[in-house]
């Protein structure tokens, strides 16, 4: 009886007709939707373009690998900066400048970028040095604070290297431009998803001439 009672009084309160009842559902349905659900969202990934010292020069391979990236990272001696603003044209872009590049390039980007991508701290500056040999002018603030990625560029050498010590990864992708001593123009690609760098390749151009 007291079941009956209860049962009885629950649909008294929600006793709406047919057409309250589906305007109710639907109004709850997209204030679901709508809801913030913060860190419940799933991460998103990011494919990263990875380039440096390309010292003026831009060609359609160039081009290609741009198009296919969710970003393009620049870690200086950009040269003229119709290359940057070519790229930025086709997607966003972080550069640095480097020590070729002029005051122009100097007001438009800055010696370093430091930032958060996903869940990995980034930092970019052209002349960086590698493990066990970084440049003296940042090495202090480095070993104080280090980034998951550093990356940097300058020696126109493609090296990735693992720093245990600091617990960081190093990269510099070479060089995408002519000029210079190298023999074949390198650049570095890879994913960003969450907290992990993953799927790196190496891109090799052609020869420098």
């Amino acid at each position: 009886m007291n079941h009956q009672k209860i049962k009885h009084q629950r649909y008294k309160v929600f006793g709406l007709g047919k057409a309250k009842k589906r305007k109710l559902y639907i109004a709850f349905f997209y204030r679901f939707l709508s809801f913030n659900f913060g860190e419940v969202s799933a991460p998103t990934m990011k494919k990263i373009l990875l380039l440096s010292d390309t010292h003026s020069h831009l060609d359609d391979t160039i081009l290609k690998y741009v198009a296919q990236a969710d970003e393009v990272w620049h870690a200086g001696d950009i040269g003229d900066l119709s290359v940057t603003d070519t790229i930025k044209k086709i997607k966003s872009i972080r550069a640095v400048y480097g020590n070729i590049d002029d005051a122009q390039a100097r007001l438009e980007f800055p010696l370093h970028q430091q930032f958060m991508c996903e869940g990995v701290s980034v930092w970019i500056t052209h002349i960086g040095g590698y493990p066990g040999k970084y440049n003296p002018a940042i090495r202090a603030e480095l070993e104080r604070n280090p980034p998951k990625l550093f990356i940097c560029g300058h020696s126109h050498i493609l090296k990735v290297q693992f720093d245990k010590k600091l617990n960081l990864l190093h990269m510099n992708p070479g060089a995408a431009g002519k000029s210079g001593f190298h023999q074949v123009r390198t650049m570095l690609r890879f994913i960003i998803d969450g907290e992990a760098i993953q799927d790196l390749e190496i891109i090799e151009i052609e020869n420098r001439v």
